[in-house]
């Protein structure tokens, strides 16, 4: 299994070759407890469950939660530069001085 900014990949245990991915987006929850790590994808109700046998759950939680938060943290930045007013063009200044 590995963790990055696009999601979890399941790997192959001997070649490392991705033979799953599961995107951020499509996670809807995941635990742990002392000897595993649980996924559910798809929908909290009627998704995928996944259980992983491992002793570094708190590691992989760790690091989706570290993931998801800068996932969020970008979006909320990408938004609040779609809200702000964009120049609009200027007029050319007029000298008044003289009036």
């Amino acid at each position: 299994m590995a963790v990055s900014s696009k999601g979890i990949a399941l790997l192959h245990e001997t070649t490392k070759e991705t033979l799953h991915m599961f995107k951020l987006s499509i996670i809807a929850s995941w635990y742990f407890g002392a000897k595993y790590f649980s996924l559910k994808v798809d929908d909290l109700h009627s998704g995928d469950k996944y259980i992983f046998y491992t002793n570094s759950g708190a590691e992989i939680t760790d690091l989706i939660e570290d993931y998801i938060s800068a996932l969020i943290d970008q979006r909320k930045k990408a938004q609040t530069l779609a809200q702000q007013p964009k120049d609009s063009p200027r007029s050319p200044r007029h000298d008044i001085t003289g009036f």
